[in-house]
């Protein structure tokens, strides 16, 4: 087991994208991982532009919300 992983590391650092590929191929067929379900991950829906563009607000309006907690905080010593 060590000497396969020992030759998978070199042909991975150091081989063709053929023989990479290859390797990769063999791994996840050790691995038991069907290669159509990594693509298909790939493939998975993003977050939407608008759901992304709330999350910031939140992140936004969450951050500023500390910021004047903690300032009030430390006005009153109390940080």
């Amino acid at each position: 087991v060590v000497q396969e992983a020992m030759n998978l590391d070199f042909v991975l650092t150091q081989g063709s994208q053929a023989e990479k590929a290859a390797a990769l191929q063999r791994l996840a067929q050790y691995a038991g991982v069907e290669p159509d379900s990594i693509a298909s991950q790939a493939d998975a829906p993003q977050v939407s532009p608008e759901v992304a563009q709330l999350q910031q607000a939140f992140r936004a309006l969450v951050g500023h919300l500390r910021g004047e907690d903690d300032f009030e905080l430390a006005a009153r010593g109390l940080e």
